[in-house]
């Protein structure tokens, strides 16, 4: 028989839930991308709603409730874009803050969107230290606007 070793991952404990944390909407059509970035969060104490639509984010993010303290996306997200997502988002939310990420080897017209002028993004994949920077930043930022 063969046995294996494997290192453990040193996680800190998890943070019990506060209901004042940051309350992060989380949007990939690939769940599977964003179940490791949304375990990481919660371990540090963040509340953390995913969805992996379009019309599945725009109505978690219009419902009456505390407005979410950060919007993490993909660039691509059919049938549309982050961008016009984001864009939707805002109308209903001017203060509404966001990170893209770009996890497509080329997304056309980047270049030219308005929206990373105003908002990061990160190239996937990223190290989950790198992650929490981008996210603990971007929350920093939209407190001090």
């Amino acid at each position: 028989s063969l046995q294996m070793y494997l290192p453990v991952a040193a996680m800190p404990a998890p943070v019990a839930f506060d209901v004042e944390a940051p309350h992060l909407l989380l949007v990939n059509a690939n769940p599977l991308l964003f179940e490791g970035m949304r375990k990481i969060l919660e371990a540090r104490g963040y509340r953390v709603h995913v969805t992996t639509s379009a019309s599945s984010a725009l109505t978690a993010f219009t419902t009456p409730r505390p407005s979410f303290a950060l919007v993490v996306m993909d660039v691509m997200l059919p049938p549309t874009s982050g961008f016009d997502l984001a864009r939707r988002m805002l109308d209903h939310q001017a203060k509404a803050n966001f990170l893209f990420l770009h996890t497509a080897s080329y997304f056309h017209g980047l270049g030219e969107e308005e929206l990373v002028k105003r908002f990061p993004m990160l190239r996937s994949p990223l190290a989950p230290q790198s992650f929490l920077q981008a996210i603990q930043t971007a929350l920093t930022r939209a407190k001090e606007k």
